[in-house]
């Protein structure tokens, strides 16, 4: 137990910060003492320096006008964006991910939704890269395990597994 010379509360031995500077190995204050400074301290910087950091925010903006978090680069930027998930996800669930370009798969299959077969071709501005086997079925992000499909037949989809997409004879009467 140790006495925190800020609120005067006895408290655990954790509940202090390691400080090799001091004889105990601990800070003299206790964890939650020195948060509760560091935001009022954080709080009258922000206050005092409030136009130095609005013109820094400015000049920072202007500079890196890539923004991937913003809905307008997303927009505009699609491809990119959900190339970047497809490979955060791979190294967060170690799977292999092939950089898939969505325009090549949307010319090898002639827009034509591989769900429902039909003859109405996909919006070319409107449409979804359906993973046969799904990604959170084991399945990978490559060429072979892509299709084309409406946005509507991929989200009635889901996350399913259908026999006749991976050629899985139905033992069904």
């Amino acid at each position: 137990m140790k006495t925190c010379k800020q609120c005067n509360q006895e408290k655990d031995i954790e509940s202090f910060h390691r400080n090799y500077n001091w004889k105990d190995g601990r800070h003299p204050i206790c964890g939650e003492c020195r948060n509760t400074n560091k935001k009022v301290q954080d709080a009258a910087y922000r206050e005092r320096n409030r136009e130095s950091i609005r013109v820094g925010l400015a000049r920072w903006r202007s500079q890196n006008d890539r923004k991937p978090s913003d809905a307008k680069y997303r927009e505009t930027h699609r491809d990119e964006c959900n190339q970047r998930t497809y490979s955060n996800r791979a190294m967060r669930e170690q799977y292999f991910v092939e950089e898939v370009d969505r325009k090549i798969v949307f010319n090898r299959d002639k827009g034509i939704c591989h769900l429902c077969k039909d003859d109405n071709p996909c919006d070319p501005n409107d449409w979804h890269l359906d993973h046969i086997l799904p990604v959170s079925k084991g399945g990978f992000h490559c060429y072979d395990n892509v299709a084309v499909s409406h946005s509507s037949c991929n989200l009635k989809k889901g996350n399913k597994i259908l026999s006749r997409q991976v050629g899985i004879v139905s033992m069904s009467n």
